[in-house]
């Protein structure tokens, strides 16, 4: 299978299609077009002409950076494609996030082994504490 990679995020839709179906809940199309627009880089994956994947980096674009959003199709799960996606989009962060920067990210449980062969730590770990996340819930 021959999956291309780019530089652009999904469409709307589609960014809002994945989301739900990996189960992130549904979004409005106008929160998706803000997160999609407020977004630092994106790497999405594409075979047939179709995007089955995307993560992106979001931050205050000085010191505080996170990868958010890794989301690879259900049909195209476990064929690399989520590597190749984190790969890329490091290598783009490479170019853009100053030395002293720290890039984070919250893994689903169990999917931690994932993102440590990055070179991600699990946390708490040394003297960070533990990741802590607050939901803010609003209808759509």
């Amino acid at each position: 299978m021959t999956v291309i990679l780019s530089d652009k995020p999904p469409n709307t839709q589609l960014f809002i299609d994945l989301r739900e179906k990996c189960g992130w809940g549904l979004i409005s199309n106008d929160l998706a077009e803000r997160a999609i627009s407020n977004s630092l880089l994106w790497t999405s994956a594409h075979h047939d002409d179709k995007t089955i994947g995307f993560v992106r980096l979001i931050g205050d674009g000085a010191l505080n950076f996170y990868i958010q959003d890794l989301i690879v199709a259900r049909p195209h799960r476990g064929l690399g494609i989520g590597r190749s996606l984190m790969e890329h989009l490091l290598s783009l962060c490479c170019e853009v996030v100053p030395k002293d920067a720290t890039i984070g990210l919250m893994s689903v449980a169990d999917k931690e082994n994932f993102y440590e062969a990055f070179g991600f730590q699990s946390r708490p770990f040394g003297r960070f504490g533990a990741g802590m996340t607050l939901s803010c819930k609003t209808e759509v």
